[in-house]
């Protein structure tokens, strides 16, 4: 069965693993250091990588099953995904930053500075604005979703158009410093995991928009998500619409629950 409880010896020992493949420094690599970091944790005995399934290659075929390991564009997988599951039951895996240091690159030296640590901290309702381009696939069967929760270092490139390079720069590296959990989302109703914390049963999109500080495209997109999963449910009131939570309490299969 797949590791879904934080093991931190096991993830550190991946870690260090996927550090001694780099062939340089950061953001040289071929393979994000993240990425590389989580397939290693999931390849348990007997597990192959690259599996090509369809044309498509998954990062990892285990026990019947298929691993993705997403860190990127969430809308890359919307043609992947429904060739895998005609063959295999999938398990996407997800990171999310729970808090960061911050560290800035030199485009010209290579010179770190930084290692400020930033004031905002990702929730898991903030993971609705990059989940949302996978709601037409929210139900099939055989998908799950494991959100895996964690503290580390990002690192930017100051390449950017203001003078300090640091307003439309690019992210270059994102180093896991501390595994916190995996939150298994098994089926559409368990993404009521996702909604804020301080989220009242009835509010309107504006409303959401605060408690999940989600703005233009990944709001309406996490509203559509969790409309189409039966979470919430709306109905006209004047102009816009009115959501409201269908149950406040939300049952989240725990990693030992997960299907094998």
């Amino acid at each position: 069965m797949l590791p879904l409880r934080v093991d931190a010896d096991r993830f550190f020992a991946s870690l260090e693993r996927a550090r001694a493949r780099e062939k340089g420094g950061i953001g040289t690599q071929n393979e994000k250091l993240l990425h590389a970091a989580l397939k290693d944790y999931f390849a348990i005995e007997g597990a192959v990588a690259e599996y090509e399934v369809e044309g498509f290659v998954a990062d990892l075929f285990a026990e019947g099953e298929l691993v993705e390991i997403q860190t990127g564009n969430f809308s890359y997988l919307r043609k992947k995904l429904p060739a895998l599951l005609e063959k295999y039951p999938v398990t996407v895996v997800c990171p999310l930053m729970r808090s960061k240091t911050l560290f800035w690159i030199d485009p010209q030296t290579g010179e770190l500075s930084g290692g400020r640590k930033s004031p905002k901290k990702e929730k898991y309702c903030h993971l609705l604005g990059q989940i949302y381009p996978l709601m037409d696939l929210i139900g099939q069967e055989g998908l799950r979703l494991v959100v895996f929760l964690y503290d580390g270092e990002e690192y930017k490139r100051a390449d950017g158009w203001s003078k300090d390079g640091k307003k439309g720069s690019h992210r270059v590296e994102r180093i896991p410093t501390e595994p916190v959990e995996f939150l298994v989302l098994s089926s559409p109703y368990d993404l009521g995991a996702l909604l804020p914390e301080n989220c009242p049963e009835r509010f309107s999109a504006a409303d959401f928009s605060k408690f999940a500080s989600l703005r233009g495209r990944k709001l309406s997109g996490g509203l559509k998500l969790l409309l189409k999963a039966g979470v919430l449910s709306r109905e006209k009131q004047g102009r816009s619409y009115l959501y409201t939570v269908n149950r406040k309490e939300f049952i989240v299969y725990e990693s030992k629950q997960a299907h094998s």
